[in-house]
């Protein structure tokens, strides 16, 4: 989350690791509530599409996330 663009990564931060509410971080930022949905749900397709340069995920059927294993070819990241 730290990489992304501030836009994408306070919104993403306050729900998802901090559990704010949508209506209450929209608030915070000015933001109408679609558009804070639209920036959390973006930061979040950032936020798997760099895990899934260098990482395979393993879901359940429900689409958690049960496990993160780095890709065999080796490259540099954070996961």
């Amino acid at each position: 989350i730290d990489e992304l663009e501030p836009e994408y990564a306070v919104p993403l931060r306050r729900f998802d690791v901090e559990g704010a509410s949508q209506a209450a971080i929209a608030a915070e930022l000015g933001l109408s509530l679609p558009a804070l949905k639209s920036r959390i749900l973006r930061g979040r397709a950032q936020v798997r599409a760099r895990f899934d340069g260098c990482c395979t995920m393993v879901r359940d059927s429900r689409g958690g996330l049960l496990e993160i294993r780095r890709k065999p070819d080796g490259r540099d990241c954070a996961c």
